[in-house]
């Protein structure tokens, strides 16, 4: 069986991640060779088995999305069994590579959580004051994402995000499978303490963390930080751990709150360490108000570290029993249930083990790989 894996994001990044994971995972399989074919000439690709990386645009430009609409669907090669387009915003390629499979990681444009999408700022202008970059972008965005109903069968990474496909994009939903999950197996329990001392973090300090950039407005970091804040006063010696950019206004709420001193921020962390900050850290602290999945999450959980998450969009689905679940938009309730687990012993062990029993069942990666390559098998039967 040959594989072209399509994809338009850094193998750094989530999306990114989950394309080169499957080609990894895919080339290391008797009887199955995957090409992953980027749009973009990103680094830290590496040739495995018998898979190539193929690069369309070789240089990077701001155009490149513009050619990756209107010319690029064109110029994949020809001659695979399955075309595995890895995320939404390229599901036009699905129309002129057939047999395709179409991986959704969310509809984040509409939908339960676009009011969200919508408070997005704006991105550089690109010919003048009424037409902006970021309405052109989403708007082919949007069309791509529409023209995945050429696509034989699509990959959700949540009953969620599969949901909202249904009922938004008017797919049937017999053509839509759910797999996903970790990437990596880089995630997993080791001593906290030992953890601690490889990244230069206290050891004895409880540290709550923190995950995520505030390049949108949907992580809700601020009241991450409002609850922490609120857990502080009440308790001695407790950190606050982010992993991830800060606004301008976050800032100045750290300043505003006097807890600049109880902040360690962490940025461009290779996985590597950011695997030791979940085993450093006693609880995730994730009220994020969409997620079409929630990769920190499922990582937390495969490394021991105990979860407070939204019971908004997908977290509850992913989370199960396995972590305390909180309305992203009260500080309190967020801060009551951080302190919970920080001072139950018994709580903490429970939701430990019950974290492992979850990610075991549905997450690790050769759970959702294999169901990924049963879903090739499925369409090269059609």
């Amino acid at each position: 069986m040959k594989i072209a894996l399509i994809t338009n994001f850094p193998p750094t990044s989530g999306v990114g991640k989950y394309a080169y994971s499957l080609y990894v995972y895919l080339n290391k399989q008797r009887g199955v060779q995957a090409d992953l074919i980027s749009l973009n000439p990103f680094e830290g690709y590496e040739e495995v088995g018998g898979g190539k990386v193929i690069i369309i645009n070789k240089k990077l430009s701001r155009l490149n999305s513009f050619k990756n609409y209107f010319f690029n669907p064109y110029r994949i090669p020809k001659g695979y069994d399955v075309y595995h387009i890895t995320n939404e915003w390229l599901g036009i390629y699905a129309r002129y590579n057939r047999p395709s499979i179409v991986t959704f990681h969310d509809i984040f444009l509409q939908g339960p959580g676009s009011e969200y999408a919508r408070m997005l700022p704006s991105a550089p202008k690109l010919l003048s004051k009424r037409l902006e970059w970021s309405k052109i972008y989403h708007r082919f965005g949007d069309r791509s994402k529409k023209a995945s109903k050429y696509a034989e069968k699509i990959i959700c990474v949540s009953e969620f995000t599969k949901k909202n496909i249904v009922n938004i994009l008017n797919v049937r939903a017999d053509k839509a499978e759910v797999a996903c999950g970790l990437t990596s197996d880089l995630y997993r329990p080791r001593n906290k303490q030992e953890a601690r001392k490889k990244l230069g973090l206290p050891l004895k300090e409880k540290i709550v963390l923190s995950v995520g950039g505030e390049e949108t407005p949907v992580k809700n970091i601020p009241n991450a930080i409002r609850a922490y804040n609120i857990v502080q006063r009440k308790l001695n010696n407790v950190l606050l751990v982010h992993v991830g950019s800060l606004s301008k206004e976050t800032l100045f709420l750290i300043e505003k709150l006097q807890i600049k001193d109880k902040l360690v921020q962490m940025r461009n962390l290779f996985e590597e360490d950011l695997a030791l900050v979940y085993n450093a850290s006693d609880v995730l602290c994730f009220p994020a108000l969409y997620a079409g999945f929630g990769m920190p999450v499922v990582e937390a959980l495969a490394s021991g570290c105990p979860v407070v998450a939204s019971n908004y969009a997908s977290l509850p689905e992913v989370v199960g029993d396995a972590g305390c679940l909180v309305d992203p938009l009260d500080p309190n309730q967020i801060a009551e249930a951080i302190e919970n687990v920080l001072t139950n012993n018994e709580l903490c062990e429970d939701l430990v083990e019950k974290g492992f029993q979850r990610v075991k069942k549905f997450f690790l990666p050769d759970v959702w790989m294999k169901k990924t390559m049963f879903i090739y098998k499925e369409v090269l039967e059609k």
